[in-house]
C-alpha cells in the first residue's frame, strides 16, 4: 500500500509521540532541512531529537493536514514539554520529507474573547474554488509586512 505525503508525515509526527521510527524512511537524509532553531540541522538532528526524547513524554493530535503542491500543512495539539499547539510545514520532494518548519506556543486554558480554542473550527476545505484568491491574499500581506516575494 502507498502512502500519501499527509499520510507519511503524520505517521512521522506521531512518532514523535510512540517513539515508532520506521517512518525515517520517509525522509531524505542527504537533503533534509531543519528550520526550527532548537533542533540540529539534517537527518541526524531529527534523528537525535527523537532518541532525546523522553519515552511517552510526547503526545500528537493532528486536528488538520492539507496538501497543496509539494508542501504538507499540519495544525495540531501537542504535549511537547507542557501543553502546546503547533503548525508545521513539510517541503516533500519525490515522496519523501526535505525541509521542515515549525512554530509551537503555549496552549491558551481558556478560549479567547469570541469563545474560540486554538483548534477549533471546520477541518475540511469547503471553498476550493476560492484557493487563489486566498493564496494572493496572503501572498500580499507577507510582502506588505516583510517585503518578500511570495510564491
Amino acid at each position: 500500500m502507498t502512502l500519501t505525503n499527509k499520510e507519511k508525515v503524520v505517521q512521522l509526527l506521531k512518532g514523535l509521540e510512540t517513539g515508532d521510527t520506521s517512518a525515517y524512511a520517509y525522509i531524505n537524509p542527504q537533503k533534509y532541512v531543519q528550520h526550527n532553531l532548537g533542533v540540529a540541522n539534517g537527518f541526524d538532528g531529527f534523528k537525535a531529537l527523537m532518541s532525546d526524547l523522553p519515552k511517552c513524554s510526547t503526545k500528537v493530535d493532528v486536528k488538520r493536514v492539507f496538501e497543496d503542491g509539494d508542501y504538507v500543512f499540519t495544525h495540531m495539539d501537542y504535549d511537547f514539554f507542557g501543553p502546546k499547539v503547533g503548525f508545521d510545514i513539510l517541503k516533500m520532494e519525490d515522496g519523501l520529507i526535505v525541509e521542515h518548519w515549525d512554530n509551537l506556543m503555549e496552549k491558551a486554558t481558556s478560549p479567547n474573547a469570541s469563545g474560540h480554542t486554538q483548534t477549533d473550527g471546520s477541518t475540511e476545505i469547503t471553498d476550493r474554488d476560492r484557493t487563489a484568491e486566498n493564496k494572493a491574499r496572503a501572498a500580499s500581506f507577507v510582502k506588505r509586512f516583510d517585503g518578500r516575494t511570495v510564491r
